[in-house]
């Protein structure tokens, strides 16, 4: 009977434990950022997340590994410099062959580093093709690209000899030794930036440049979800983001429900100190409810200084006594933000992630 209940204990021990792990793993999959990038592979390829895979017993995998054939182009992922070429005299300490690889210094802020350039005479594994056969013509140390360009070629060198051709693609978020994982982003490319947002969309232009800006990101499944509806922290990170504005290190308590332990207290305190926002009647900012359009205007007409101009026809819901009706109109005649087909505002409505990116990418520097 002890060893009944033991087993019961430890099964039910390991159930949770096993259950934990798998909603860890989840948690950090819906957390992972997409970063928009062309796809680096101009060709047949396939690749799987293999992102934080044990490497031996001391290192993970730190990038994704995209199979090609030898000689497939490989493209700039974003405009930038590159940077870290190998010249043919370092040789591996794998096999003693001359290995390649590019860093690419993206002018998002990121790093991208391509590995196991192509170190072989086309049609042979001789490891003698040089530069010249590992990088595209034209491309060296300091080569001003643009997002497309090819750069190099995909091969086998280093300690890729025995494991098929491929690139070991890696994206460090804001510099290089930050390594985060690049399959969303991959995921991302091949589809088009997201899933969910073709170049056709009303809303493609404004999604794609701030997330170059690093405004916006997206989720871990490859998805924006531009209908989504958008919390006041998240609006007023993303204006203070885009205006530029730096966050203060220091709590002043400026809004009684937004404590420092809130993770957008830095923003919230910036954008008071900026005079983008006030509190409600009871003082309070109320960062987890959901922002409606009219608080939406107020806030970035705030954000880009633009002075009162509540002249035009007016919105048939928005009523000249309404509390917002001058933010409202002066962001409509600044060109911040529009109404509907129907002559309608919608001040109530929620304010969508789609209608967030337009809002904000018009108080952009």
């Amino acid at each position: 009977m002890h060893h009944s209940k033991y087993r019961i204990k430890r099964s039910a021990w390991l159930l949770f434990f096993t259950l934990s792990l798998i909603f860890a793993f989840a948690a950090q999959a819906a957390a992972e950022t997409v970063i928009p990038i062309v796809f680096p592979v101009e060709g047949s390829c396939s690749f799987t997340d293999t992102f934080g895979a044990p490497r031996g017993t001391t290192r993970t995998h730190e990038g994704i590994d995209i199979m090609a054939a030898k000689m497939t182009p490989l493209v700039a992922a974003v405009d930038g410099v590159v940077s870290w070429l190998n010249n043919g005299e370092q040789t591996s300490t794998a096999n003693g062959l001359p290995y390649y690889n590019l860093m690419l210094k993206g002018d998002d802020g990121n790093a991208y580093y391509y590995v196991h350039l192509n170190n072989d005479i086309p049609g042979t594994d001789d490891g003698m093709g040089g530069p010249q056969n590992a990088y595209a013509p034209g491309i060296v140390n300091g080569s001003r690209v643009a997002a497309g360009q090819h750069i190099a070629y995909v091969g086998d060198s280093g300690n890729a000899e025995e494991s098929g051709s491929h690139v070991h693609f890696e994206i460090h978020q804001g510099g290089y030794k930050n390594p985060i994982n690049p399959y969303p982003s991959l995921m991302a490319a091949k589809a088009g930036l997201f899933k969910d947002i073709g170049t056709d969309d009303w809303c493609f232009q404004y999604i794609f440049s701030l997330v170059k800006k690093g405004v916006v990101t997206g989720y871990g499944d490859g998805t924006f979800k531009p209908t989504s509806a958008v919390t006041r922290a998240e609006f007023i990170k993303m204006v203070v983001t885009a205006s530029g504005i730096d966050t203060l290190t220091v709590h002043n308590g400026y809004f009684p429900d937004v404590s420092s332990a809130h993770w957008v207290s830095p923003y919230v305190e910036a954008a008071k100190e900026s005079n983008i926002i006030s509190g409600d009647a009871a003082g309070n900012f109320r960062p987890d409810v959901i922002i409606n359009r009219a608080e939406a205007a107020e806030i970035v007409v705030n954000a880009a200084g633009a002075n009162e101009n509540a002249s035009g026809d007016l919105f048939s819901d928005v009523a000249s006594d309404f509390w917002a009706y001058v933010p409202i109109m002066t962001a409509r005649n600044s060109g911040i933000i529009n109404g509907y087909p129907d002559g309608t505002f919608r001040p109530t409505g929620n304010a969508s992630r789609a209608e967030s990116t337009k809002i904000i990418f018009s108080i952009c520097p």
